[in-house]
């Protein structure tokens, strides 16, 4: 799952190839350009299951790297995510990819 930051919102986007759906949702990002992180849907999915409210903060540090999600009723509440880093495949110069 890709999250992109940009100003007041957040595009969540999931799925590969021909086969991806795309949500913009608002958000404030804080002490940052815009951003754009990828997690694994089913880590993500169990961290902010694991929280009882509608609004979780993500502390992001920069793509690829961990984030750490904060309940915005459940302050002592924290869950510990990594981020995935995105992988760059190389492509012809006809712009096919190879492999």
């Amino acid at each position: 799952m890709q999250l992109s930051f940009r100003g007041a919102s957040v595009r969540l986007r999931a799925g590969y190839a021909d086969d991806v759906a795309s949500q913009v949702l608002p958000a404030v990002l804080e002490g940052a350009d815009d951003m754009t992180v990828t997690f694994n849907p089913s880590y993500l999915v169990d961290a902010l299951s694991s929280f009882d409210a509608q609004h979780v903060r993500f502390h992001l540090l920069g793509p690829g790297q961990r984030a750490l999600l904060i309940g915005a009723v459940q302050p002592g509440h924290r869950h510990l995510v990594m981020s995935l880093k995105h992988l760059v495949r190389p492509v012809h110069t006809d712009g096919g990819r190879l492999g």
